[in-house]
């Protein structure tokens, strides 16, 4: 009819032979275009539903999530309403606040064409809760992920960002903590991720980011990078010159008073908060334009209990955070 439209088969496998898949069962149509999907339980309770990401949305348009639910005989379409101009990509189910259900952790196409990355809380069958929201992604989202890097559970979202030449493509790697506190961007230059995962693929103790490499540079490849921190992935040639250095402060553990230090390269509009665990923020320690140059900042945390904090910093177009730990 003129409309893109959605088919979903599922195949069980014939374990008699080990070789072929046949399909048990069809959808009904599904009006839309749907590239990619997770399996989950939407509601918490019962059979796992499928989400169904993709469709044609508009600019600052809200969008719901589309999830399909069986109820015994036949896929039932319904929408999750989460208040969010944004569509759906790469849709995935986690557990980020360690409780009995969870949560959706998906990628966007941003509230104004941007693309965003954001974490979902059931509350009904067709309302959720944002936890958290991240709109500074350049570009949508093609995958996103969750793993242990450096001892912490992540989740992460990959986008792509084409500069208007097809030999000046690169990837962010935008990485989070559970509750939306942003650890970095690692960006590799060249060549578009279409995919990624994390596993310590040569049992090192380190995680590895594994990912397909497209480039118009060079051929198509599988990609292997080891993560050595927050402060990047060392990837050799691919790993981006960077505007400004966020060093550790010292001393960590600390008492009631540390010191952070970072370095710029260029002039630049910069902030550095303090958060908790909770990923609310304790306190703004600078907020104000910089140039070129080495800066000490003081941290008087002597009001605060003891316990683990991060402190973000951010210019215009990066960010970083680092792990601080205060002991009484």
């Amino acid at each position: 009819a003129g409309q893109d439209a959605t088919f979903i088969y599922i195949a069980e496998f014939a374990f008699k032979d080990q070789t072929t898949m046949w399909f048990s069962i069809h959808t009904a149509r599904y009006r839309g275009f749907t590239f990619d999907i997770a399996v989950g339980q939407v509601d918490g309770v019962g059979r796992d539903e499928i989400i169904l990401a993709g469709g044609s949305f508009g600019v600052n348009e809200p969008v719901p999530i589309v999830y399909l639910w069986h109820n015994g005989t036949s896929w039932i379409p319904r929408s999750i309403h989460t208040g969010l101009r944004s569509g759906t990509t790469a849709p995935m189910f986690v557990n980020l606040d360690v409780d009995s259900t969870l949560e959706l952790f998906i990628g966007g196409v941003g509230p104004i064409g941007h693309g965003s990355c954001y974490a979902l809380d059931h509350v009904s069958d067709t309302t959720w809760t944002v936890l958290w929201a991240d709109s500074s992604l350049r570009n949508t989202p093609l995958s996103v992920n969750a793993g242990m890097l450096d001892g912490q559970f992540i989740v992460a979202g990959a986008n792509t960002v084409d500069r208007g030449s097809l030999d000046t493509l690169y990837t962010q790697l935008h990485v989070y903590l559970p509750l939306g506190i942003k650890l970095g961007i690692w960006q590799r230059d060249t060549a578009s991720i279409q995919n990624f995962h994390f596993l310590d693929i040569d049992s090192d103790g380190r995680t590895n980011l594994v990912a397909p490499l497209i480039s118009h540079l060079i051929p198509s490849h599988l990609a292997v990078y080891e993560y050595f921190g927050t402060s990047g992935v060392d990837g050799g040639s691919d790993h981006r010159l960077r505007e400004f250095d966020l060093f550790q402060n010292y001393p960590n553990p600390f008492n009631s008073q540390t010191v952070m230090r970072y370095s710029l390269s260029t002039t630049d509009c910069v902030t550095m908060k303090v958060y908790n665990v909770l990923g609310e923020k304790v306190v703004t320690l600078v907020n104000e334009v910089k140039g070129p140059g080495t800066y000490t900042v003081n941290f008087d945390a002597s009001h605060l209990p003891s316990g683990v904090y991060f402190y973000r910093f951010q210019t215009s177009h990066y960010m970083d955070t680092k792990k601080l730990i205060l002991l009484r």
